[in-house]
């Protein structure tokens, strides 16, 4: 039998833990949200069109690397993977969605594209479901940390579909990168 004070420090060592595992993931839950809510604002402002979408493939590279490392010291099941994979379809079809709500216009030279309420409710929908996955995994950690992935390649395929729709528009000409106007 142990003695009551190696109980106590066990019992002690236990709580302080496990206090410091849901303090670490309240702040991982601020983070998210924080950048949530940045998202979705930026979503909703009137923001030129980049046809390269910087940030989107940031996101993915750092994302898909947050992952990679992850995935190298946790018990990923084929289950696991087959929810990410649907989870990247379902985003990826949001996405085509969402960017079919979005405003595209042309002002100052420039292609203009702005979110509706729609968009940013899609974009709720989207990190939702990507969220089941923990409900659905045995990893409950493996939503967050595909989360940053999951919005790269959100945002990379919205923007592709951004860019063709405002290519069908008449509001970019030239090549993939070239965010020229027509002249008149």
């Amino acid at each position: 039998m142990l003695p009551d004070a190696a109980i106590s420090m066990v019992l002690s060592t236990d709580a302080s833990s496990t206090d410091a595992a849901a303090t670490a993931n309240h702040a991982a839950l601020v983070v998210v949200l924080v950048v949530v809510a940045w998202l979705i604002v930026r979503q909703l402002t009137a923001r030129r069109l980049d046809p390269r979408s910087t940030l989107a493939w940031v996101l993915l590279a750092v994302g898909a690397a947050e992952t990679l490392a992850y995935l190298t010291g946790a018990h990923v099941t084929a289950r696991d993977v087959a929810l990410l994979v649907v989870s990247a379809a379902v985003g990826g079809a949001l996405a085509v969605v969402r960017a079919r709500t979005m405003r595209l216009w042309r002002a100052d030279g420039r292609v203009l594209r702005q979110g509706t309420p729609t968009t940013a409710v899609l974009w709720l929908v989207s990190i939702g479901q990507h969220l089941l996955i923990d409900t659905w995994s045995g990893d409950r950690a493996l939503a967050n940390v595909t989360l940053l992935a999951h919005f790269g390649f959100a945002l990379l395929v919205q923007n592709l579909v951004l860019v063709a729709r405002a290519r069908e528009l008449g509001l970019l000409v030239g090549g993939p990168d070239a965010p020229r106007v027509p002249r008149r």
